[in-house]
């Protein structure tokens, strides 16, 4: 339960990068909805938090909105000089590395994020024995 509580909290932080995201772009949210192909109300929820944009709807919002997926996710930024979209090289293999596991987390559903949870914690217990 602690972890759903911890996910919505992250739907927050996505919802106001969106915003911001979409206000620097100078999109309303019927123009950005239009673009994504979903409806204006699903905008707004993704933007109050209540609802967050999955699997390859991220790709195309980072597009759309000049920024990279994990920068919408987590506030995660690419390194200088990658340009908006972070097509570039990364200042280091950490952070790619990073980048494409938040990536890859947020084409899970909640289900799997659970079990991927229990892997880590049971992980974790073993090497404290």
């Amino acid at each position: 339960m602690q972890f759903k509580l911890e996910y919505k909290g992250m739907a927050k932080g996505t919802g106001r990068r969106i915003a911001e995201a979409r206000a620097k772009v100078k999109l309303n949210q019927s123009e950005l909805a239009r673009a994504m192909g979903v409806t204006p109300q699903a905008v707004q929820q993704w933007e109050e938090g209540l609802t967050s944009p999955r699997g390859n709807r991220i790709g195309k919002l980072a597009d759309l909105l000049q920024v990279t997926p994990s920068w919408i996710q987590f506030g995660t930024e690419p390194a200088p000089g990658n340009g908006a979209n972070g097509n570039g090289v990364n200042g280091s293999s950490t952070d790619q590395k990073r980048a494409e596991i938040f990536e890859l987390l947020a084409l899970m559903n909640e289900e799997q994020l659970d079990r991927i949870k229990q892997m880590a914690i049971s992980l974790r217990d073993s090497s404290i024995d």
